[in-house]
């Protein structure tokens, strides 16, 4: 692979892997200097690129290991605000309040999914690859995928409801 090749892999790849590993790191500096990182890795493997069917599946594949091998080492499990890229479409500053909080809500809700669903739901929400995608980017069957995607938006699902509901029958009691 020559320097040029290397260039337009980075240029191509480098927006997909910042949000990955921004969204699994939540902190943009982190996520920057494991980018650097990644590439870093993948320049001193050029010469065995060849051999992988797909040089993005392998992208990603360093980049969520690096992440949890990062959030491993730091104990990494905080939110921050949410991504720049993601704004309030509401103007009213009492209904800006409550979408903030129903996104941290739904983030702390990921958080607690275990590490495969987080980054399955991840690919297919964010990212919008399809089910063929992910299961080649992960390494597991298409059906897998499926069943995992389901559990992880299932969890999600009753988490923010029992927010809701928990709140709801603690108001009435104590009316």
């Amino acid at each position: 692979m020559h320097s040029n090749e290397f260039k337009d892999l980075v240029i191509l790849h480098q927006n997909r892997l910042f949000r990955l590993a921004y969204w699994m790191l939540q902190n943009r500096e982190d996520a920057e200097d494991l980018v650097q990182e990644v590439f870093a890795k993948l320049w001193k493997m050029k010469t065995e690129l060849p051999k992988y069917n797909s040089v993005e599946a392998l992208l990603i594949t360093i980049t969520r290991n690096m992440c949890l091998n990062r959030i491993k080492k730091k104990k990494l499990m905080q939110v921050d605000e949410p991504t720049e890229s993601v704004r309030s479409p509401i103007l009213n500053p009492h209904d800006k309040l409550e979408y903030k909080e129903d996104q941290r809500l739904v983030s702390n809700a990921i958080l607690q999914l275990p590490e495969l669903q987080k980054v399955i739901l991840h690919l297919k929400s964010v990212e919008g690859l399809e089910i063929k995608e992910i299961a080649q980017l992960v390494g597991e069957s298409e059906n897998h995928v499926r069943v995992t995607l389901s559990r992880a938006r299932k969890k999600v699902r009753e988490i923010v409801q029992n927010h809701f509901n928990y709140g709801k029958t603690s108001v009435r009691s104590t009316a």
